[in-house]
């Protein structure tokens, strides 16, 4: 097994170097065991994406005892009840979609004394069974980012619609970038990671194609 991830691996930062080589590879490592994160470790991965506080917490509290320069993105749905824990724990928030949900973050990271690393999540494909912020509410929630001392805006991150046609959302977000002027763009999973690339990801997450399936027990 971990042969396997390891070529996966260099597989998928082959890839990356041919089409961008200053893309960054999240390792979604939500719902897998240490077993199989072991081995990207081992290779000099560094940067993780994790959806669940308590899972996270339970994997990466004593591995980062090991590899203290591990990075750790939250990717998942924000409750408000999460917020402090996942302020103290995690380098980056990729998921913020909401004045509610910044303003609750920014609070918690000036009690902690912390400037916390945030993506706004953006619902590119206007889908309401999706998280993220509406792109005609982006703008409002994209100035209270800004203007707040213990957020440090990284960029922009979208989901797109579960289609064989990625590349108009890509654009479009690449277009927001631009607009924006911020520095990195958060898209492409193991579907459609190097079409993302192309078009001018910043960061991939790529989970499936590098661990296998999932263990969701």
């Amino acid at each position: 097994m971990s042969v396997e991830i390891v070529n996966n691996f260099n597989r998928i930062i082959d890839d990356i170097r041919q089409l961008n080589a200053s893309t960054q590879l999240v390792a979604i490592s939500k719902f897998q065991p240490v077993e199989k994160i072991l081995p990207l470790l081992e290779q000099g991965h560094r940067i993780f994406g994790e959806s669940r506080v308590e899972e996270a917490h339970e994997k990466w509290a004593f591995l980062r005892d090991i590899y203290p320069d591990v990075e750790l993105h939250f990717i998942g749905g924000i409750q408000s009840k999460k917020i402090r824990k996942i302020v103290h724990f995690f380098d980056v928030i990729e998921s913020v979609d909401s004045i509610s949900t910044l303003t609750k973050i920014a609070k918690c990271a000036e009690e902690m004394q912390k400037s916390i690393r945030i993506f706004i999540q953006i619902n590119i494909g206007n889908e309401p069974q999706k998280s993220g912020i509406a792109l005609d509410e982006l703008e409002g929630l994209y100035q209270q980012a800004i203007q707040n001392g213990n957020i440090k805006l990284e960029g922009f991150m979208c989901i797109p619609p579960n289609t064989t046609e990625v590349e108009p959302y890509f654009i479009k977000m690449s277009e927001l970038k631009s607009l924006y002027q911020i520095n990195k763009l958060s898209m492409g999973m193991s579907n459609d990671y190097m079409s993302a690339i192309r078009i001018g990801s910043d960061c991939i997450r790529v989970g499936s194609s590098l661990f296998g399936s999932r263990d969701y027990t």
